[in-house]
């Protein structure tokens, strides 16, 4: 469906000689990951409408960024990754809503950060990047830890919830940070071994 409806508005832009047709295929994956990325966080939203809108975007605004930039496991399929991005919102709530020991989080929080300050970003066979995105992301992964780490302080003193919410938030990064790790290890024992 993303596939079709993306070649559908990179037709449009072709007929409409806004874009070249020997770079279609570029813009029709740029579709597809923009318009997946855009129906996760449309039904991120509904979904904390039903209980508070507000955890939704504490959640967005804690993944999005963070998620981009430090990397790791990738879906292989836009909806496999719509429907784990979902999920993750999901069991993030609920394991916020049972959690309340503050200085656990500060600790499992320090070891988190120090992992993704340092080892940020992973590369991903699903997703591949160039040594000038590799930096850049880097960069970019440590400010919005510094950013982060920020709003996480101001959290703690206003919403005791909001702060796990967001803690939780980026151990979810950290987790799927570290399985992009372990297969790309995976991956390259692999070769390794056929060699």
């Amino acid at each position: 469906m993303l596939l079709k409806i993306s070649e559908y508005v990179t037709n449009s832009f072709v007929n409409k000689k806004i874009i070249n047709s020997d770079s279609a295929d570029i813009y029709i994956y740029g579709f597809q990951l923009t318009f997946s990325t855009l129906f996760s966080i449309i039904t991120i939203l509904l979904i904390s409408s039903l209980i508070n809108f507000l955890f939704g975007i504490i959640f967005l605004c804690f993944f999005m960024p963070l998620r981009f930039c430090a990397g790791g496991y990738h879906s292989k399929t836009y909806w496999n990754c719509f429907i784990l991005t979902n999920l993750s919102f999901i069991l993030v709530l609920f394991v916020s809503t049972l959690s309340s020991a503050h200085y656990i989080y500060s600790i499992f929080f320090l070891v988190c950060l120090l992992s993704l300050w340092f080892k940020a970003p992973c590369i991903n066979k699903n997703n591949p990047l160039s040594d000038k995105y590799i930096k850049k992301n880097r960069i970019y992964t440590r400010i919005i830890l510094t950013i982060d780490f920020f709003f996480l302080f101001v959290l703690d003193h206003f919403d005791p919830f909001a702060f796990i919410l967001g803690t939780n938030t980026i151990y979810l990064v950290f987790i799927l940070f570290a399985i992009g790790k372990l297969e790309n290890k995976k991956v390259n024992t692999k070769i390794t071994d056929q060699n």
